[in-house]
């Protein structure tokens, strides 16, 4: 019961230290991006590129929220990376919670607020652009349970970075690891289309997490038999987010030798 203290007083640290950019993260994640996206990619593309084709234009809309999620999880779950290098807070930490408790903690706490930021991103697609997005086949029960997974697995991803790289190579982290996993993750391109162009590419691409989450959007907004099942996105997801969080701790551990 007194670990299950501290782990809850920690979670309400962070919500506390979080709630005052709060404001901030509404206007940058749940508004700006939101809006810009259903302009540009929802009305702009799929008047001009898919000539008004909603179908179309909504399986390419649908991965366009990988960029805000990616962003979002990433400044939260890389504070950890900035504390190991200047303000070592985490020492403190370390003296009253299991260090594997800290890492869960930490991932569940960035997945939560990731997932709140999140989400009305697709209800103001439905709201502003539902001319040019169909959102008439959508289960919005399964849109959010999937968007929560996937928000869980990226920011236990995230941690795991945090904990391995340093400061010097978060440039280079997006540039070579992240830029990928987007574009090979069903961005913009759903798995099924790789698969007609080359079954081995898309069999490779199982193995990028972020396929899964794109992959269960697209399942739960258009359904149909081209998409995974939603039930497979969210096992894949999972397994992922314990892999993940397995690493993480196994990295933890060997970064600041705690006993």
């Amino acid at each position: 019961m007194q670990t299950l203290y501290i782990f809850t007083q920690f979670l309400y640290r962070d919500l506390y230290v979080y709630t005052r950019q709060l404001g901030d993260h509404i206007i940058n994640y749940s508004l700006i991006y939101p809006l810009l996206y259903i302009f540009c990619f929802a009305y702009l593309q799929t008047q001009i590129y898919f000539l008004g084709q909603s179908t179309v234009g909504t399986i390419v809309f649908s991965g366009t929220c990988l960029v805000p999620l990616m962003v979002m999880a990433f400044s939260l779950t890389f504070d950890l990376l900035f504390d190991l290098e200047k303000n070592h807070h985490i020492d403190y930490q370390l003296m009253v919670l299991k260090p594997q408790l800290i890492i869960i903690e930490q991932i569940i706490f960035a997945s939560i607020f990731t997932f709140a930021v999140m989400i009305p991103f697709f209800p103001l697609a439905r709201f502003f652009a539902s001319a040019y997005i169909d959102f008439s086949t959508t289960s919005w029960s399964s849109l959010y349970l999937i968007l929560y997974c996937g928000s869980l697995c990226i920011c236990a991803y995230h941690k795991l970075a945090a904990i391995v790289l340093t400061l010097e190579k978060i440039n280079t982290f997006w540039t070579r690891v992240n830029h990928i996993l987007l574009m090979l993750g069903g961005f913009w391109i759903p798995l099924y289309t790789i698969q007609a162009f080359s079954p081995i590419l898309g069999f490779l691409l199982r193995l990028n997490p972020i396929m899964y989450l794109t992959e269960g959007l697209r399942q739960s907004i258009i359904g149909g038999k081209h998409f995974l099942p939603l039930s497979h996105c969210i096992i894949a997801l999972l397994i992922f987010t314990i892999i993940f969080t397995m690493l993480s701790c196994y990295f933890f551990k060997r970064r600041v030798d705690h006993i």
